[in-house]
């Protein structure tokens, strides 16, 4: 149930639509807590939106249970990156 949640919330901020995407990968975390997609596309959906801070914390919680997730680390770099810190940026992409 949460994949086909956050498989409906995927394509929604490409189009403008952060909050209802946001509210797909909420449920999937209601569903399942651990669930790294959710909280790495609800980061990315943050990031999109221009809420970084609150990206950064999403895919903070994406990448410690995972943190052999490249996506997860990927996408705080862009949220950083997004901010104008790319200095901080770079010490978050393994090279």
């Amino acid at each position: 149930m949460q994949m086909r949640l956050i498989t409906e919330g995927l394509p929604m901020p490409t189009k403008g639509q952060y909050d209802r995407a946001k509210q797909c990968f909420n449920q999937a975390i209601k569903l399942d807590p651990a669930e790294v997609d959710a909280f790495n596309n609800r980061g990315l959906a943050n990031a999109h939106k221009g809420q970084t801070d609150r990206a950064k914390q999403e895919l903070h919680k994406a990448i410690k249970p995972a943190p052999a997730d490249g996506y997860a680390f990927n996408n705080r770099g862009h949220a950083s990156s997004t901010r104008r810190e790319s200095d901080g940026a770079k010490h978050l992409l393994p090279l």
